[in-house]
């Protein structure tokens, strides 16, 4: 407690920067932890469930289409493949499956006509056995297997008014169900992959939204399954039955289609904690909170040491008085305890001032990354860093000899503060060239070349009006504009992804590979996108729908592979699953970008024409997009359906968000880049004023010799440098393996260029020169005569 009392009471005493201490680390440990929480955060995924070791995803698997000795896995299954498999299995306790129908769908409150959001999602009365969400109105099992009743989550029930039962519900689009909400379940929390659920429309309802494949045990494979085992079972056990299962119901059709299609199993809570693109994000996220927190400690012990030859007289009296060496490492050990505990009370204030900024930058609420006893991580990480930052300067204050520091010690620890300068180096360059590095990969995949032109492009939603004749007038209005340059409609956008169908040649049952299936677009669709057309022409527009098709040239690579064509596959027939008829090739296009850099669709691509809106989107292209000639298609649109909402947005806008996870990455870094520096510039300035009151005498001596402050700043320089070059150097290569694993999950990368790495050097470089060459400008200026005096 003496301590303690003596650290406050020291907290403003000259010479041993508290203030500046406690700063750098505040600023250190509000971004470090929030990143570890972040890591923390994303490692916790579904791993709160009740029995989350014996819950278990069902997944397809498939011989790789570029690669027959590996296999890909589809996290989507037929509807009926859990439920047959529960039957099937006595391993299983029990399996529920569910399908989403509509991603913030909009439905309308019938008694009130008010219009809100929701993810439509079909589920079975199994849903809560499986996953432990607190129901807290109504019987699940008994709603989720009636028709036409739904429960909403407590967010959804709060916009409706709070007392959500007993009211009705219709889709836009589908205003002939009418659904009657009955129940109300807990909000799913952040930390799960099924956060975005927060409408269950029971199973029986489907039937009147799409077709009902909810026991299919091949094709409409949409479902998530889901599947919990009996305790102390082995999946290996639930694995071997499934493939019995497999043989005995299913594997003479998978032969008669040429199909091999298997079924695999995945713990839930290691789901998306096994995903190449998080593990890579909490790798990365890791190595910067290290940097930044290691950065924050090594500057303290710094700025500490650097303050020894003040404080040793100090540290004398105390040996004087009885103090051990024990007794002084106490002292320096509960001093920074006290300043942690202060800078992590800074830092606090400092994340809920920035809740915004932090949750921009993590994608999740400062409540959620501080849930789920996270907040006892970060107090622990708190609690290492206050006992390095007091055990180094308390082992090298105990050891200073008492008649020395008696008589003026004068020892610098000059090798300890440049050890612990160089540390800060290299994390600076480290991240610095990490920014470098990731912004260009930004500026990459956001400019790439897709294929096709969005600059001016814009969609609306065309799946709230369920009048076909409605949306012709959609489409035919907005194409009245004159801010309107083309417009047409289009059953799915590229950067949104697209389902799979599989080829075959007709007649032939044998499937030949699996394609991205754009389904159907209207007249000048190839035009409004600017896609090139290789071979062939466009679609007939005096045909009807399905009876032509436009493929990619992969498509005609990969027909050459497996069925034997030429590259001249126009006017030939091929079949493909989601048509009811074999369809005639017109014409190949360029291929065009599905999907992100990230996750690309790499698998051939297929498009059909149809002469009247099939659904989808509207597809606006207009000759300069703005605010204003979006707001004047969605009056159009609000005059022929003023009873639905319906919004034009930006292409482009949709595919920057396809990359909002790397943006957010890149911040992260920008800001522990930023973060890095200032703490590097702290220690850099404690440095210097000490380095300058230690050798106060020899810098008077040589300016009285005829030395200017140049050569002071370049005395003093020196040393820094020396450290600085290997340091920024050692940073430079850390970086470089760091980027290098970080780039493997793009399929389009920009290149590493050893410019990079100069430039991200010399930044850190450049500046670390310039703010100790002002800070020992802006000291060393005292009179040389007075200086000796003092001394």
């Amino acid at each position: 407690m003496k301590n303690i009392t003596a650290t406050l009471k020291n907290l403003l005493r000259k010479g041993q920067h508290n203030i500046m201490k406690i700063t750098s680390l505040a600023i250190g440990l509000a971004l470090g932890l929030v990143l570890i929480a972040k890591v923390a955060f994303e490692q916790s995924y579904d791993g709160f469930w009740r029995d989350s070791d014996r819950i278990y995803m069902v997944m397809e698997t498939f011989p790789d289409q570029e690669d027959n000795s590996s296999t890909e896995i589809y996290p989507r299954t037929p509807g009926g493949v859990p439920v047959y498999l529960r039957m099937y299995s006595p391993e299983i306790e029990t399996a529920t499956r569910f399908t989403t129908l509509g991603e913030g769908s909009t439905f309308t409150l019938t008694e009130t006509r008010e219009k809100l959001k929701a993810t439509y999602t079909v589920a079975d009365s199994c849903f809560f056995d499986v996953l432990s969400l607190d129901v807290l109105q109504g019987d699940p099992e008994e709603i989720l297997s009636s028709p036409l009743q739904a429960m909403v989550s407590e967010s959804v029930a709060r916009n409706i008014g709070g007392d959500a039962v007993g009211k009705t519900i219709v889709l836009d689009g589908r205003e002939d169900a009418v659904l009657t909400i009955s129940g109300v379940f807990r909000d799913f929390p952040e930390n799960s992959i099924f956060s975005y659920l927060d409408m269950l429309v029971s199973m029986p309802s489907i039937s009147y939204y799409t077709w009902d494949g909810s026991m299919n045990l091949l094709g409409n494979d949409r479902y998530t399954s889901l599947i919990k085992v009996r305790e102390g079972v082995d999946i290996s056990s639930v694995q071997a039955r499934t493939d019995k299962f497999i043989e005995d119901y299913i594997a003479k059709e998978l032969e008669k289609s040429g199909v091999e299609v298997g079924i695999t199993f995945r713990r839930l809570d290691s789901w998306h904690r096994s995903d190449s693109q998080t593990r890579n994000m909490t790798l990365m996220l890791g190595l910067i909170a290290f940097a930044l927190l290691f950065t924050a400690a090594m500057n303290y012990i710094l700025l500490t040491v650097s303050s020894i030859i003040g404080r040793s007289k100090e540290m004398a009296v105390c040996k004087c008085y009885g103090a051990g060496q024990k007794e002084i490492r106490g002292m320096l050990v509960t001093e920074a305890c006290v300043h942690t505990f202060l800078a992590f009370a800074a830092g606090m204030v400092l994340l809920a001032v920035f809740s915004g900024t932090v949750e921009k930058l993590t994608g999740t609420t400062l409540a959620g990354l501080l849930s789920g006893g996270r907040i006892f991580i970060l107090i622990a990480v708190c609690i290492v860093i206050a006992l390095i930052s007091g055990a180094v300067p308390g082992n090298i204050f105990a050891k200073i000899p008492v008649a020395s520091a008696l008589r003026s010690y004068r020892e610098s620890k000059r090798h300890w503060k440049l050890a612990l300068l160089s540390i800060q180096f290299a994390a600076a360059a480290f991240l610095a060239i990490l920014l470098i590095v990731i912004s260009g990969q930004y500026r990459l995949v956001t400019n790439a070349d897709t294929g096709y032109e969005y600059d001016n492009l814009a969609y609306a939603s065309l799946e709230p009006v369920g009048d076909m004749a409605q949306r012709s007038l959609i489409l035919q209005e907005i194409a009245r504009l004159p801010e309107v340059e083309a417009v047409t409609f289009a059953d799915v956008l590229p950067v949104h992804g697209t389902g799979g169908d599989n080829v075959m040649l007709p007649g032939n049952s044998e499937q030949l590979f699996n394609c991205a299936d754009l389904y159907f677009v209207g007249k000048g669709y190839f035009n409004l996108m600017e896609i090139p057309v290789i071979q062939g022409n466009t679609f007939n527009e005096n045909y009807g729908a399905a009876q032509e098709v436009m493929v990619s040239r992969r498509f005609v690579e990969f027909m050459e592979r497996t069925a034997g064509w030429d590259s001249d596959i126009v006017g030939k027939d091929v079949y493909i699953t989601s048509f009811s008829q074999p369809m005639t090739i017109c014409g190949v296009y360029e291929d065009i970008s599905i999907g992100s850099a990230v996750n690309p669709d790499t698998r051939p691509s297929v498009v059909a024409y149809s002469p009247e809106p099939t659904g989808g989107f509207a597809l606006i292209k207009f000759h300069s997009i703005s605010p204003e000639a979006i707001s004047r298609a969605e009056q159009v649109i609000a005059g022929i359906v003023p009873d639905k909402e319906m919004f034009v947005y930006s292409y482009k806008n949709d595919m920057k968000a396809a990359y909002t996870g790397t943006r957010n990455f890149r911040d992260d870094v920008t800001v522990g880049s930023i973060v890095t520096l200032l703490i590097v510039f702290i220690g850099l300035v404690g440095y210097t004023s000490d380095e300058v009151n230690r050798r106060r005498k020899e810098i008077a001596v040589r300016k009285i010799n005829g030395a200017v402050m140049r050569d002071i700043a370049r005395l003093m320089n020196t040393d820094v440098a020396k450290i600085a070059l290997p340091s920024v150097a050692a940073g430079a290569v850390a970086a470089f393996f760091a980027a290098t694993e970080w780039l493997d999950q793009f399929a389009l990368k920009t290149v590493l260029g050893w410019y990079l790495f100069v430039a991200g050097a010399c930044i850190v470089l450049v500046l670390s020169v310039g703010v100790a060459s002002y800070n020992v400008w802006r000291i060393a200026g005292e009179d040389p005569v007075k200086s000796l005096k003092n001394e």
